[in-house]
């Protein structure tokens, strides 16, 4: 492919210019885009070191490339043989934020006292919809409602808290 775009340059050049001579044809081939083709080409045999291969994972082909010294075809060319899907980095694991941690512990407790949702809902006096969004970690429940939390689930408050 690369080969055809320089055929094509050269075609171009001589069109307008008439003669090019081989010291034209080496300046095009070493120096502008054709340059990354070629040291796209020279860094494929350039061996990966593990360093490398663990940041395929973690950035997009131009900050990878940016980072190793190599181009971004090299780099494409790395992912696809590795088997990561050229371009695309996969979404960073966020840490669960403090509020969705407390709804983790409250549907754990909820799971080992054998409750449903509706049911832990009613014996601690909570709309079973707000259960599901103090679950999810979407709301906050504010101090009386924790108590009544552990008081259904039979658990101690500072256990959901800790």
């Amino acid at each position: 492919m690369w080969r055809l775009r320089i055929i094509r340059k050269y075609k171009d050049l001589r069109r307008f210019g008439g003669h090019v001579s081989t010291q034209v044809l080496t300046k095009i081939l070493f120096t502008g885009k054709f340059a990354g083709m070629i040291r796209g080409m020279e860094n494929h045999a350039h061996p990966w070191t593990d360093a490398e291969d663990a940041l395929l994972g973690t950035a997009t082909d131009k900050v990878i490339a940016l980072r190793t010294g190599r181009t971004r075809g090299a780099v494409k060319a790395r992912r696809f043989a590795v088997g990561i899907e050229p371009g695309r980095v996969p979404p960073p694991v966020a840490e669960p934020t403090p509020l969705e941690q407390l709804g983790r512990k409250i549907a754990a407790c909820r799971q080992k006292a054998g409750l449903t949702q509706v049911q832990a809902a009613r014996q601690a006096g909570v709309d079973a919809r707000l259960w599901e969004r103090y679950e999810a970690g979407e709301a906050e429940p504010k101090a009386l409602r924790l108590k009544a939390i552990a008081v259904a689930l039979r658990v101690a408050a500072d256990r959901l808290l800790a």
